[in-house]
């Protein structure tokens, strides 16, 4: 009898286990999220590695079995995270599809006419979309995220739509408590900082920073020599101590300017390439850590 009920438990373990969602994030951030939401009933995958590019990739035969078993895809924007913007017969029939720029920010989903002009406007409209296509590092972008999933997920797995709940309000107080105490430390190092491109808006619009200005924006033509001497300018009358890259090694008019200006060259890896984050706090609290740094210089 004992024996009996050992292996129901265990069929019973197993069957709540298989029965959770098949959760499959684009990048390592929206993982964190998912798997905060998630505790208690199981983990979500992550379908790309350290090693690429959200912006440049191919999906490899391993990826697309991966989409293959998927019962919820959550991922940036087609813009971002360009080898989805065509998945095609990829997913299953049956399978959620989560793209959470619209619904976040539905102005910045798409490049629009003011992008394709050019110009300072159009340059301006670059820098609030690539600022906002990072959304994992606001923390209010993040709570809203945790909203959306845990919504989505409840509709997929009701049974457990109350651990989703009860998880989504512990993840929310935490980045709560993380941004007020966060934003008064920025605040009072007073930092001077440019960047290698806008990719900290709702960042700094969250934490009340600001950045003096950044080499590039949304693409290439924003590294012109109206812009880099538009930047000398400011930073002779407004000094940096540094510049945060979001790429390592950091690219060549980077190193340069940081020589020029006597700047410390600081690496902010937002896509926490080495897993060290054990959930999206602490991957924000590494990037405020990093930035904090600046003030030693």
């Amino acid at each position: 009898m004992t024996r009996f009920l050992l292996l129901f438990l265990l069929f019973a373990a197993t069957s709540a286990h298989a029965a959770s969602p098949r959760v499959l994030t684009s990048i390592r951030p929206l993982q964190l999220i998912a798997n905060e939401l998630m505790q208690g009933v199981g983990e979500a995958d992550v379908l790309l590695d350290s090693r690429q590019s959200p912006h440049h990739f191919q999906l490899r035969p391993s990826q697309l079995e991966k989409l293959q078993r998927t019962d919820l895809l959550i991922w940036i924007s087609d813009d971002f995270e360009t080898g989805l913007a065509r998945l095609g017969n990829s997913l299953p029939a049956g399978a959620s599809r989560l793209q959470l720029l619209p619904l976040l920010h539905p102005e910045d989903a798409h490049e629009d006419t003011l992008s394709e002009q050019g110009g300072e406007e159009g340059d301006d409209h670059e820098h609030a979309h690539e600022g906002n296509a990072h959304l994992w590092l606001s923390p209010r972008d993040d709570i809203r995220i945790a909203g959306i999933i845990a919504e989505r997920l409840s509709r997929l797995d009701p049974d457990h739509a109350g651990d989703y709940a009860r998880n989504r309000a512990r993840l929310v107080q935490r980045l709560e408590d993380w941004q007020n105490t966060t934003r008064a430390r920025l605040q009072q190092a007073r930092l001077r900082y440019l960047l290698d491109h806008p990719f900290l808006g709702g960042f700094e619009q969250d934490l009340g920073i600001r950045a003096i200005g950044s080499l590039a924006g949304a693409n290439a033509r924003e590294g012109s020599l109206r812009r880099l001497r538009q930047l000398t300018r400011q930073l002779r009358q407004t000094p940096a101590r540094c510049l945060f890259s979001a790429e390592w090694p950091a690219d060549r008019l980077s190193r340069q300017l940081a020589r020029q200006f006597g700047l410390k060259l600081i690496w902010l890896p937002v896509l926490d390439p080495d897993r060290r984050a054990a959930s999206i706090v602490d991957l924000l609290d590494g990037i405020a850590r990093r930035m904090l740094d600046c003030a030693k210089a």
